[in-house]
């Protein structure tokens, strides 16, 4: 997600970009604010990202400038994510990662920005 953002909104430095990402504050899902503080840079530290609790999806919104960038984890995939983990061992966690991994973004996330 923050790979995305920063790709669409193109921030000059890693100061001016904001995020606020909605998701459950229990592992796995609250992982996602690990991957978007390293992508893109927003860190609870600097107070750049505020995470606001949602249990039934996964969003970043990102902005700089005016600018908005909403990426959404499809709901498919999200299912397919919770069930694989309640679900998958060994082997079958190694695939479910690697498809996700291989899947493209647009497979992935509903992406939206605004400008």
């Amino acid at each position: 997600m923050g790979v995305i953002a920063r790709s669409i909104l193109k921030p000059q430095s890693q100061d001016g970009l904001n995020a606020v990402v909605f998701v459950r504050s229990t592992p796995p899902a609250s992982c996602t604010i690990d991957g978007i503080q390293v992508a893109s840079k927003c860190t609870l530290g600097r107070g750049t990202i505020r995470v606001v609790e949602a249990s039934d999806c996964i969003v970043g919104r990102f902005h700089l400038e005016g600018r908005t960038c909403t990426i959404t984890v499809r709901p498919k995939v999200l299912s397919q994510f919770f069930e694989g983990v309640n679900t998958a061992a060994g082997g079958a966690f190694v695939k479910m990662a690697s498809d996700v991994m291989t899947a493209s973004d647009e497979d992935l996330f509903e992406i939206e920005s605004s400008k």
